[in-house]
């Protein structure tokens, strides 16, 4: 068990864990609670983060995959996060992460009558981000813990192989085949190393010059959400990170560094540093402040836009001026859903994406839900709002999808949930797994 330390600092000077009433008694022959609910809480999002990881190495030994394979698995996850939650009884507290839920789920019917086909992908985003809000929002300190831990240990691991033994690493999980199978994403005709696509570096791409070879992907296969792993990583540690054991704080930072380094992430790099430098100014600023960051980031984009609408690149500038160019052509259709099929083949277009798909009162929502879930009250906890502003509206600048990805969504919305109802508190006093 991880534990914890006790020191006098503004991070201790918190309120307890809020006292909700629950909405509705589970019955006890049905209910979850103590070890068996924290096991279940624990195995759930750790299930979400390396089943792809397993389904690669049955696949790389000749498993047949496929994208059917891929939504079962996913639709049995988020199965079990309703079944767990609703066994271990509903509270107030889980409104929000309902209501967000439900709202998404109307908007989805609404643009599916609309385009004339069903918006499953408006779906299986809303219930990622809600129902993994309310695993987090029933799990302990300690299991939160120790599920970062177990992660962290897990990529390094792979992290290591594949930095220093390439070829055991493709031999192993074989991305490339992965992805043509369970994503009909074929390998490149210039890629002939046996991983995703996108390792391969070109002239001109971010980097720190220590690493020359094939950006790295470790357990994700890929290697946008293995840079995401970082930023919720980093994110984490923020929270939690004084609370750790040295030794686990050192090789959970050093993941992070390694991460950056071998993964070439401009945007990883950059709020890994905001987080950073935000640790002891963060807490200073109050709730109210908090759409500032949205603003913050608004007023990046239009630098952008302004500079070269026009551009055209795989690269920062390239990728909001795309952006740029879709809202200036956009009509009232695009804004109310109408363009929604189209949008969905734009999943590297960020909020046109996301508008396109689930209309503008979907990311009227969305932006409320980020900027409202975090507590807020607590040094910590106001980290973590930051945090969460500037990586989840700050990533839609440029994508979409990835951060939709269960593999690292998963990770963020349980740390959005468990700091939620119990904010900066110490394990060792409030929550034993």
């Amino acid at each position: 068990m991880i534990g914890t330390k006790n020191m006098a600092s503004v991070d201790d000077l918190t309120r307890s864990p809020r006292q909700v009433a629950p909405l509705a008694k589970p019955r006890a022959a049905l209910s979850l609670s103590g070890g068996k609910l924290q096991r279940a809480l624990f195995l759930l999002p750790l299930a979400a983060t390396c089943y792809s990881t397993v389904l690669a190495i049955l696949i790389a030994r000749g498993f047949p995959g496929s994208t059917a394979l891929v939504v079962v698995i996913e639709l049995l996850l988020l199965g079990g996060c309703i079944v767990v939650c609703f066994r271990s009884g509903l509270s107030r507290e889980d409104v929000p992460a309902l209501l967000f839920v439900y709202s998404f789920v109307v908007g989805a019917l609404v643009v599916s009558m609309i385009v004339g086909r069903p918006m499953v992908e408006t779906l299986r985003a809303s219930a990622i981000i809600g129902l993994f809000v309310l695993v987090g929002q029933r799990m302990s300190y300690p299991v939160l813990d120790r599920l970062f831990a177990t992660v962290t240990i897990f990529v390094l691991i792979v992290l290591l192989l594949e930095v220093f033994w390439l070829d055991a690493y493709v031999t192993i999980f074989s991305p490339a085949k992965f992805f043509a199978a369970t994503r009909g994403i074929e390998a490149s005709e210039f890629n002939n190393t046996g991983l995703f696509n996108t390792a391969t570096s070109y002239e001109g791409r971010f980097g720190f010059g220590l690493f020359d070879g094939p950006r790295a992907s470790s357990i994700f296969l890929e290697q946008v959400s293995n840079a995401n792993f970082a930023c919720v990583a980093a994110m984490y540690l923020a929270v939690r990170g004084r609370e750790l054991p040295r030794g686990l704080l050192f090789v959970e930072i050093a993941t992070v560094v390694l991460i950056l380094v071998t993964a070439n992430s401009r945007f990883g790099s950059l709020l890994v540093l905001l987080t950073l430098i935000g640790y002891g100014i963060f807490p200073l600023l109050p709730r109210i402040t908090l759409p500032l960051g949205s603003l913050a980031i608004v007023a990046g984009a239009l630098v952008f836009i302004i500079r070269d609408i026009d551009a055209i690149g795989d690269d920062l500038q390239g990728r909001i001026a795309f952006a740029g160019r879709e809202f200036r052509e956009a009509d009232l259709s695009f804004y109310l859903g109408g363009d929604a099929l189209r949008s969905l083949a734009q999943r590297d277009a960020g909020y046109t994406y996301w508008i396109g798909t689930t209309t503008i009162f979907g990311m009227i929502i969305l932006w409320l839900f980020v900027n409202l879930m975090p507590r807020m009250d607590d040094a910590p906890s106001r980290r973590l709002g930051w945090g969460l502003t500037f990586y989840f509206l700050g990533q839609l600048l440029v994508s979409a999808t990835s951060i939709l990805s269960i593999k690292t969504a998963a990770l963020l919305w349980v740390l959005i949930g468990c700091v939620r109802t119990k904010g900066g508190v110490l394990a060792s006093e409030h929550s034993r797994a």
